[in-house]
């Protein structure tokens, strides 16, 4: 309902940026453990490694889960950053977009009425290069026209399958499905739209 998401937007803006930053910067090599041994077997696990040996200081593996969690903590958070248009966003949709191993996303920004292009414009630069699938709900925003030309021109090369879910998005008209047409992937397969409640055909 429209409470149950007004409180919700109200929760997720009390989150402490410092905690988002800390977690951007997670390095598995300098997490800590109860038992200083744990560590070395996590590590030597992450590397493919002898649980008991002596855990190589640097791994291409560790880069991997590093990526990998800081994307699925960036994701965790992204919502409340736009919402309180938080110094942190940037950082958020970097490292998003950093896990080029995600072909898959879902994005739910439903209820951020205040969420326009620019707001648009984190989203676009979160998407994850190797992008399969994805799924954008923003209904009620105030995106507009420029936002549906810049997602369009923004989809990776590899998508097969969109979702999008703008009903109510006043702002968005005739002029922005038509741009939105023209810049989609030509590898795209797969396309929902929902556009009630907006400008289209009035």
């Amino acid at each position: 309902t429209g409470s149950g998401m007004a409180r919700k937007t109200a929760r997720e803006s009390s989150f402490p940026v410092d905690l988002i930053e800390a977690g951007l910067a997670f390095d598995i090599r300098q997490a800590q453990a109860s038992v200083a041994s744990d560590r070395d077997h996590i590590l030597n696990s992450v590397a493919g490694f002898d649980l008991e040996g002596i855990p190589p200081e640097q791994h291409p593996n560790y880069v991997e889960v590093n990526t990998r969690l800081r994307s699925l903590f960036a994701r965790t958070f992204f919502r409340s950053a736009l919402s309180t248009a938080s110094p942190v966003r940037t950082g958020l949709a970097s490292a998003i977009s950093a896990d080029r191993s995600r072909t898959d996303m879902k994005l739910n920004l439903a209820g951020l009425t205040d969420a326009g292009d620019e707001e648009m414009e984190y989203v676009v630069n979160s998407l994850p290069p190797h992008l399969c699938k994805f799924s954008l709900e923003m209904q009620g925003a105030s995106i507009g026209d420029a936002s549906m030309e810049r997602l369009a021109s923004s989809l990776p090369q590899s998508i097969e399958a969109v979702a999008l879910e703008f009903s109510g998005c006043r702002n968005i008209s005739d002029v922005g499905l038509e741009a939105f047409r023209s810049k989609i992937p030509s590898a795209l397969q797969s396309l929902s739209l929902s556009l009630t409640g907006t400008s289209v055909w009035k």
